[in-house]
Order: structure tokens, then sequence, then C-alpha cells
């Protein structure tokens, strides 16, 4: 096997075996395990892996940030392994929040309390709308072919061989929902000069359109976003790498009025992270992984941190944005980046589920919502009650919360809410 550092491959060679040693006997332990494919659990729900997998990182995606830039372990242990399978006497490589670090036992036992994924609730009897069942797993995983997985179309070519223009962005309206899709699978959906314009664009439009009740943020290809285009900001001085779109992006969906969901079924990383934490509801497939890769580049998270920092927890913000360490959906979920970590097949039903709730609110309630969501809280606790108070006053009044309330009483659907 190798260990993978900065995109360079080093050998392990003969030193697997010996790094796989245990202390009681010197026995060939299981503090290297051979790399193999997790087979599915057999088992009822929440029955977790017995196998664990390095996964070997292959270099650089065509555009974007690394996607593969450490070596990471999957799967997790079961209650009632021995002392071996649980890390006690075993030397070697070591799992320490979702990474795989070399040697030091003692550090890794110290550690693994600290930088173990959150343990995750019972799946409720009543959810508020439909929840896959969910393992304990901790599953890790990385795309090694930048060009497989669904939804990949080749890149469109002219007949000499450059690269044709054509649209990096789409956007679809229907039954008062705007579709914006991210393609450019070809190039991991980076944020190239091309894809940042149409982006911003066909966000304007969706927000302009009062057809449109809310916007879906979604990809082709085995990956949301890679960041921003590193082949286009190479070389090039801060006025001429467009930082300036990235923030109007990223305001844009923070400060919209309507509703934004992201929908992602793939990696994300640096400002593909960035776009994630700016939507109001992210539904992620559980295989997805994240990072903030840009202190690896000798660059800072600044941008994308105004829409990161206020969905994250303190400590993982600190710990995730100063080590560049890979993460998986189930963390994400955890620290509050997106709100469900979900199986591929449960994906859409999940987004819809989400899209058909805000589809039920009047326009202007979710409008005010978000603003009082974003808004600042005044230092004292009088000075929040007084003016969230008057906001409540002032909807109330409305026509929609009339509305809304003759049709409760009336037991009909609100006028605002638009039939299928």
């Amino acid at each position: 096997m190798q260990h993978v550092r900065d995109g360079v491959d080093v050998a392990l060679g003969a030193r697997a075996h010996e790094v796989g040693r245990r202390r009681d006997g010197g026995r060939a332990g299981r503090g290297l395990r051979q790399v193999e494919q997790c087979r599915p659990a057999t088992g009822g729900v929440g029955e977790r892996h017995d196998r664990a997998a390095v996964h070997q990182a292959r270099g650089r995606g065509a555009g974007g940030v690394p996607l593969e830039p450490q070596v990471h372990l999957v799967g997790a242990r079961r209650d009632g392994d021995d002392a071996d399978q649980r890390g006690e006497g075993r030397g070697g490589v070591q799992e320490l929040g979702g990474v795989v670090c070399g040697h030091g036992r003692s550090l890794a036992e110290r550690m693994r309390a600290v930088h173990a994924p959150a343990p995750l609730p019972a799946p409720s009897s009543t959810p508020a709308w439909p929840r896959p069942p969910r393992s304990d797993q901790f599953h890790v995983e990385l795309d090694e072919d930048p060009h497989g997985g669904l939804g990949y179309r080749p890149a469109m070519t002219s007949p000499d061989g450059d690269a044709a223009p054509s649209e990096l962005v789409h956007l679809d309206v229907a039954a008062g929902v705007a579709t914006v899709t991210l393609d450019s699978p070809a190039n991991r959906n980076a944020l190239s000069a091309q894809l940042r314009r149409e982006l911003l664009a066909h966000l304007r439009a969706a927000l302009a359109d009062d057809d449109v009740r809310l916007i879906v943020l979604s990809h082709t290809g085995t990956v949301f976003c890679s960041g921003m285009d590193l082949r286009e900001t190479r070389g090039a001085s801060a006025d001429q790498q467009g930082i300036s779109e990235v923030p109007a992006i990223l305001e844009l969906i923070w400060t919209a009025p309507k509703p934004v969901v992201a929908r992602v079924a793939g990696a994300a990383r640096a400002g593909g992270v960035g776009l994630v934490a700016a939507c109001d509801i992210a539904v992620a497939v559980e295989t997805a992984t994240f990072a903030f890769s840009e202190v690896r580049l000798g660059l800072v998270p600044a941008v994308i941190s105004v829409t990161v920092l206020p969905r994250l927890l303190p400590r993982a913000a600190h710990e995730l944005f100063l080590t560049a360490a890979v993460f998986d959906a189930r963390r994400a979920e955890a620290i509050g980046l997106v709100n469900a970590a979900v199986p591929a097949d449960e994906v859409d039903a999940t987004v819809a589920g989400y899209v058909e709730a805000l589809k039920l609110g009047a326009p202007a309630a979710l409008a005010g919502t978000k603003e009082m969501l974003r808004s600042e809280r005044p230092r004292s606790m009088s000075e929040d009650f007084a003016q969230m108070q008057e906001l409540s006053a002032g909807y109330f009044a409305g026509p929609d919360a009339q509305e809304g309330m003759r049709a409760f009483a009336e037991k009909r659907t609100p006028a605002w809410v638009v039939p299928d």
C-alpha cells in the first residue's frame, strides 16, 4: 500500500508488517489492515461494518482544489470487539478524527474521544418528514475517477479539438421551483470565470421571476463543486482572479428572500463548501466528503468563512479550517454544515420533502423569516423582545396572515399554495 502526501506517493514497502506488529508478544496484529472494499452490513439497520480500508488519493482534478489530499480510514469497530480491535496494544496507523495518522498509539487513544464523529441520534418514530434509516458506520470515501459516476458527460469539443463554448450552469423552472444546476463535471464543477458568471446570472433571474417560490442548487457528475479553478487563478493578481464574484454569489444566496436548498450528491471543497453553507437547507449523500483545503495551498478560507462560520460549531471550525482534514457527510450533519446526510437513493426524495414543505409557506412570511434569521441580535433581551414583537405584529396584521388564519378556520388551503 502507499501513503499519499500532497499528491506525492511514498511507498511504505516492507514497513507495513513492522507497523502492524502488536506489542504483546510481537505477533502480527491488525494495526494496519489489508486494503480492501468495505462489504455492506448483512444485519439490520445500525449494524457497523467490521472492515477498514485505506483509500489512496490519485492526484488532482482537472480544475479546482485537490480532492484527495490525504489518506482516510473507512469503517468503524463493532461493540464488543476485543482490545486489539479497539486500538489497545495497537501500533502503526491510527484513526484520528476520520484521518489516518501514523505511529503513536497513546496519542491516537488520547485524541480519539475529541476527534471522533459525534454520536448519531436514533431515528425518531415520528419524523418531521421521511428520513431514511441510518447506520452508525463512519464512512469516508473519495472519488478516484473524476470522470466516473452517474451524470458524467464528456466535455463538448469543437471540430478542431478545442473546447467549444457551452453553458456550464442551467436554469429550469417548473411548479414554482427554480433548479440551478452546475454542469461542468469534466472540470469537477470548479468555479471558473464562465461558471461564476453564469451562476450569478441564473440566480438573479430566478430571484426576479415572480413564478419562482424557491431555488434548488444542484449539479451533475460526482463532484458538487471543487472550489476555485486553480488553472485560472494561478499567477493572476488579486484583481484578476474574479474574487469579487464569489462574495456576490454567496451573498445573493444568503440574502435571497426565497429559500435556497442545496442538493449535494458529491464531494465539495473550499469554495464549494461555501456554496453549501450559504444555502438555507442542504441535503448531502452520505458518501459525500468535504474539506477546507485552503491552508494546504498557502491560502486562507477568508471569503467563504462569512457563510461557513455561522453554520459550524466553533471547535469544529477551528479543527477543520486549520487542518484541512477531509470529513464525511455524517460529520457535516453533526456540526451543522448540512441538514441531512442520506443514502444515494434517498437524496432526491429528501430534497423533494423539503421543497414541498417550503411551498406551503407564504412567500412574504418566508422572506421575513429569512431576514429575521439573518439579523444580528441586540445586546439585551428586552431590546430583542421589543424588535421581535414589532416584527410579529406587522405580520399578524398583514394580508398573508389574515388569509392564513381564515383558511385555517375554514379548513381549506391558503391562497398562496400553488396546486400541483
